[in-house]
């Protein structure tokens, strides 16, 4: 399935919720993308003079803090929920299959980061879980 790379972050987290009765039925379903892709390589202006992978380190603590409290709001919101969010994932492609996965989810399920790597030049974080009821 292709990202609709016009809709809102809400319209991909609304269709990830569609797929959860495929997901019952046994379909795996996986978003594979980055949640930090900037790829201009820039540091923030607000950010400048610290140290490299400062910014990026904070943005996905930030985010897995909300993915764990399911802040799906924030999530939804994430250009604007965080003041990295528009610099960390300034186009929509990479950052909102995270949002099928989560509405494909159930609330009660529990999730495990099993994949992660720093950041690398240019910022481009990379970060796997997987959800199990």
């Amino acid at each position: 399935m292709s990202v609709y790379y016009d809709a809102d972050p809400e319209y991909h987290y609304k269709l990830g919720k569609q797929l959860r009765t495929l997901r019952e039925r046994g379909v795996l379903i996986i978003g594979s993308g980055a949640l930090i892709h900037n790829t201009s390589g820039k540091s923030p202006k607000h950010r400048v003079g610290k140290s490299s992978g400062t910014w990026e380190d904070e943005y996905d603590r930030w985010l897995v803090k909300q993915i764990g409290e399911r802040n799906i709001s924030n999530l939804i919101n994430y250009q604007t929920s965080h003041e990295l969010g528009l610099f960390a994932a300034p186009t929509p492609d990479h950052f909102v299959p995270v949002l099928y996965s989560l509405g494909a989810m159930d609330e009660d399920e529990e999730i495990e980061y099993f994949y992660s790597r720093e950041s690398v030049m240019p910022p481009f974080g990379e970060r796997s879980f997987i959800t199990m009821s």
